[in-house]
């Protein structure tokens, strides 16, 4: 180091010591090397076994970072009351995440076995929830089908896809009818 030089003066902001929001950086950290583990998982379709290593042995080490790095956040930079309504709404999602998981559901909130057929609402060539935004429909995967927005049906003011249709309507893409209040005259 030359004389002109001074050593490094510690942690920047953000980082753990510091006094601007500290350990943001370290919640940024340790959830990209969570992601990096869940792309790896997904990426060999869900086996443990890879060249890194055993990912299950790393998501276990990951997830725990994860939540290390999140409570020490929370600790610092949180009021009390703020910890109580994080740990309250952590109740709530944990409840919901566990109804979903018990009763699942495909995109477009479809129930129901595996091979459903899901309905979406084309408007000018593309699905209205942006399903494979940019492709045709000819490219979808089996099992989306599309209805032109000439086909929905209002009924009591709400919008629905007619029964005689053999899938269920795209969830998301009525959702984006209602909340835009879109009417079409035929």
């Amino acid at each position: 180091m030359g004389e002109d030089q001074k050593p490094a003066s510690g942690s920047g902001d953000f980082s753990i010591g510091s006094a601007v929001w500290p350990g943001t950086s370290k919640v940024i950290e340790e959830t990209g090397e969570l992601l990096q583990v869940l792309g790896k998982l997904i990426a060999v379709g869900g086996a443990t076994e890879h060249w890194d290593g055993d990912l299950r042995k790393k998501l276990v080490e990951e997830a725990a970072d994860v939540a290390a790095a999140v409570a020490f956040f929370c600790e610092r930079n949180l009021t009390p009351a703020e910890r109580d309504d994080v740990e309250k709404r952590i109740a709530v999602k944990l409840a919901r995440f566990r109804q979903w998981d018990a009763n699942p559901t495909k995109p477009g909130g479809v129930t129901g076995s595996p091979s459903a057929l899901v309905g979406h609402v084309l408007f000018e060539g593309q699905a209205l929830c942006g399903f494979m935004a940019g492709q045709l429909p000819k490219n979808w995967p089996s099992g989306h089908y599309w209805v032109s927005i000439m086909d929905v049906v209002w009924t009591d003011g709400k919008p629905s896809i007619p029964k005689h249709k053999l899938f269920e309507p795209c969830g998301r893409c009525i959702d984006r009818i209602k909340i835009e209040k879109w009417q079409w005259q035929r």
